[in-house]
């Protein structure tokens, strides 16, 4: 149980370090579905689901990786504005799967919601709310 509560504790002091690692690992996530469905000729729909799948388990632990709201506001508002753009460029064909499907806009924007209603008393809620959705 101490070693639990000293890694808390140790990865609570480095958010910004644990939020550039989290944003560099979800969008290496991204780029490598991207890539797949480019290189191996995935379909679409199966790669989305892989990307799913490994971002709701990513935030599902964020509870131990963010004590402030503050880096998951922040996630979430990068992956917003990043996927809004996407789907309205084209951009990720290995998630996106026509311009009309903002799905990869609505799960940060859920996720932005129970962050700022839940994240301060309630952050395990959050999270296993995200791990459902995904």
């Amino acid at each position: 149980m101490y070693f639990h509560r000293a890694l808390i504790s140790f990865l609570h002091m480095n958010e910004p370090l644990n939020f550039a690692l989290v944003l560099v690992g979800l969008t290496a996530l991204v780029l490598t579905a991207d890539q797949a469905k480019r290189l191996y000729n995935i379909e679409p729909k199966k790669t989305r689901m892989f990307v799913h799948i490994a971002v709701s388990v990513v935030i599902f632990l964020a509870p131990y990786y963010f004590q402030s709201k503050l880096y998951p506001v922040l996630l979430a508002s990068v992956f917003i504005a990043v996927n809004f753009a996407s789907v309205r460029l084209g951009l990720f064909k290995g998630m996106n799967l026509d311009k009309k499907n903002l799905g990869t806009v609505y799960y940060p924007i859920a996720f932005l919601v129970l962050v700022l209603l839940l994240w301060d008393k309630y952050p395990y809620i959050v999270s296993t709310a995200m791990l459902i959705m995904g």
